[in-house]
């Protein structure tokens, strides 16, 4: 067993998916700081705000795999759903079409 199998066996489910929320907010949070960095419009240097992207990224990333060990995502499901995205952002990207049997509805 995991050491997050582990905490997601413990905790309530409704406190992993508070957790989840809050970790997926600082994220967006940092990400958007990280791009004021980048254009200096901040104190904050590059360095210190990818940083705090990374520390923000592993939180999230824990909270994932606790949302699969709830049983709250499914790592099948998930994986096709990531290929497909990837595909249409990179058609998106390079302004081609996507195969026919994948195109959105």
């Amino acid at each position: 067993m995991s050491i997050i199998s582990e905490i997601a066996g413990r905790l309530p489910a409704e406190e992993i998916l508070c957790q989840c929320a809050e970790e997926c907010s600082e994220l967006a949070q940092a990400v958007l700081k990280l791009r004021r960095a980048m254009a200096g419009t901040t104190p904050v240097t590059p360095y210190r705000a990818i940083s705090s992207v990374n520390e923000e990224a592993a939180d999230v990333l824990n909270l994932l795999d606790a949302l699969r060990a709830i049983g709250a995502t499914n790592a099948e499901s998930v994986d096709s759903i990531r290929a497909y995205k990837a595909r249409r952002w990179h058609a998106r990207v390079f302004g081609e079409a996507l195969p026919e049997d994948e195109e959105e509805e």
